[in-house]
């Protein structure tokens, strides 16, 4: 039990050391490369994205005046996903599944939990997050599709065939497990990084600013799963 606790302090202590030794400043972050990424939405609604690009960069330039330590949006995403790894437990991600929809199979649930941790921990995400974004998103239903929307994570193939062609990932893939959670973890880091570790704006962000309670409803189901896997 020592060594884990020790493994671990280590572990979130080298983390934290190297994404501040190499953290661009704030003011640097957020906007330009999410702007450029996410034209579709900004095209969509360029008044509220605007808005809120201004207000962080303000936010930004307020702490550099104040002579506080310049900490990247990355660095701050990082440590959230830190935050949450460590106690995370795979039984949360199948409380989630369950109360999202009883009627999936349990070698899906399998291939769900498998490809959520994998692809969470590759972009430095909370898996219950990811796994609560799906479960606003498609209700675990990896063939689901709305509008131009594939998937489980619901990727919007408008605003984001740049992004899949960058990716290797066709469009037919979009409806499999895997590459759909690939798509979908590779947009929603990009928005907590442009969005400084604010799960909430993040979160709208993804959604596109379409429903006003989205992100709401993704962070009740990640509370449920924290809580969940914390009892198992």
């Amino acid at each position: 039990m020592r060594y884990h606790i020790l493994h671990d302090t280590m572990l979130r202590a080298a983390f934290m050391v190297v994404m501040l030794s190499v953290a661009a400043p704030l003011t640097s972050i957020p906007g330009e490369a999410y702007a450029a990424r996410a034209a579709g939405n900004v095209q969509r609604h360029p008044k509220k994205y605007v808005d809120k690009y201004l207000m962080a960069r303000q936010r930004h330039a307020r702490l550099a005046k104040a002579g506080l330590p310049a900490v990247s949006a990355l660095a701050l995403c990082g440590a959230n996903y830190y935050k949450d790894s460590y106690s995370f437990d795979g039984k949360g991600i199948d409380s989630i599944i369950r109360r999202s929809n009883a009627n999936v199979p349990d070698e899906v649930i399998e291939a769900y939990r498998r490809h959520i941790t994998a692809w969470a921990r590759h972009y430095k995400l909370p898996p219950l997050l990811v796994a609560s974004v799906i479960h606003v998103e498609s209700r675990f239903i990896e063939t689901a599709y709305y509008v131009g929307n594939y998937g489980p994570m619901q990727v919007n193939l408008t605003v984001h065939r740049e992004r899949l062609k960058a990716l290797g990932i066709a469009v037919e893939e979009l409806k499999t497990i895997e590459q759909g959670i690939h798509a979908g973890c590779d947009i929603l880091r990009e928005c907590i990084v442009g969005s400084g570790g604010d799960y909430t704006r993040a979160l709208t962000w993804y959604n596109g600013a379409m429903n006003p309670h989205y992100a709401a409803s993704v962070l009740q189901m990640y509370a449920f799963g924290k809580s969940a896997a914390q009892k198992n």
